[in-house]
């Protein structure tokens, strides 16, 4: 879907909130954290429900990846100390043979259902949401840095938790707000 979506408003410059930390951990250390999921592998090559979002955690975020496919003009603005702090816990503690024995042995949803659910709530919730977290100040300061060059169509690419906020704090720059899935 974030390819079409590209492919159709075809911006001059993207933004991402991921960090470029974030990239870099996965890119150095997805392999080691891959296979500790290993001993929790079916016949088949499956892995509990429980362990498929663990795994998706581990490979490069699909927004980074798409657009470093698609175009050479973006930034990756998500916080890299923030990163470093969750993805240290991520490894030592959700990472840890402990833990994922444990979940191993928990009944959740499949991650396919878990993403529906998600984007259940954001169509119903995306537009209520209001600013506040510094970390949406925080791009915000960075986004509006880049519309100051004139000429220059921007997308940024965000959870959906952060479009209204960064809506909100951009409002003078009457920005327009779309969901992933108005692509589909």
């Amino acid at each position: 879907m974030l390819k079409r979506a590209l492919d159709q408003i075809r911006p001059a410059y993207i933004t991402v909130d991921v960090s470029s930390y974030a990239v870099e951990f996965r890119q150095s250390r997805g392999g080691e954290l891959a296979a500790r999921l290993a001993a929790f592998r079916r016949a088949d090559g499956t892995l509990p429900a429980s362990l498929e979002a663990v795994e998706a955690q581990i490979a490069v975020p699909f927004e980074a990846q798409t657009v470093a496919e698609w175009c050479s003009a973006y930034e990756l603005v998500g916080d890299n100390d923030d990163s470093r702090s969750r993805l240290e816990m991520f490894e030592k503690e959700l990472m840890s043979p402990e833990n994922l024995a444990y979940l191993s042995t928990e009944s959740f949803p499949s991650l396919p259902v878990q993403v529906g659910r998600q984007w259940e709530k954001a169509r119903v919730s995306w537009r209520q949401l209001r600013a506040g977290a510094p970390c949406d100040e925080r791009i915000a300061g960075i986004i509006r840095r880049l519309l100051m060059q004139p000429g220059e169509s921007l997308c940024h690419i965000t959870g959906w938790e952060h479009v209204a906020p960064l809506a909100e704090l951009l409002a003078d720059h009457s920005p327009t707000l779309r969901l992933l899935d108005e692509f589909a």
